[in-house]
Formats: C-alpha cells, sequence, structure tokens
C-alpha cells in the first residue's frame, strides 16, 4: 500500500532524491519511510508538511483508492487554477 508521501511526490514529479537535501537527510531514509520500515518522525512530516504544502496526516496515511481520486481531483484544480494566473 503507498502512503501519501509517494503519492504526492509522484504527481508532483518530486524527487526522493532532492526532497531528501531539503530535509538534511540520505535518500534511503526517505525509502524507508515509503517502505514503512520505519515511521517518519513528527519532526519531519512538519517539514514535509511545509516543503510540499500538504496535511502532515495525508502525507504519512496508508492511501486507499478514493483517497488516491480525491488527491487527483484536488491537483487537476490546482494544476487548473495556476494556469488561469
Amino acid at each position: 500500500m503507498t502512503i501519501g508521501l509517494e503519492l504526492i511526490c509522484k504527481y508532483r514529479d518530486v524527487e526522493y532524491k532532492k526532497l531528501a537535501e531539503q530535509l538534511g537527510i540520505s535518500s534511503p531514509t526517505i525509502m524507508g519511510w515509503l517502505s514503512k520500515k520505519r515511521p517518519i518522525p513528527k519532526s519531519r512530516l512538519e517539514q514535509l508538511s511545509e516543503i510540499l504544502n500538504e496535511d502532515e496526516a495525508f502525507i504519512a496515511k496508508d492511501i486507499n483508492t478514493e483517497d488516491k481520486i480525491l488527491f487527483l481531483e484536488l491537483e487537476a484544480n490546482r494544476l487548473r487554477k495556476s494556469m488561469e494566473d
């Protein structure tokens, strides 16, 4: 199962390596979060929330089909709005 962080990165073209650099951590640390070998620490969730402009709970959440559809609809709206500006 996918967590929100993976979904966000995939659809916003965020590279794990660049995200790790922004956080001051290694890429394997992010891979550990994605594979659920390690939980995302609260302090990192706060940083991720700021960097990705996304809710902390969604970043760490196990994503189901309904969550994915809602996220993609919101992303489509965000992209439409940015194209209008």
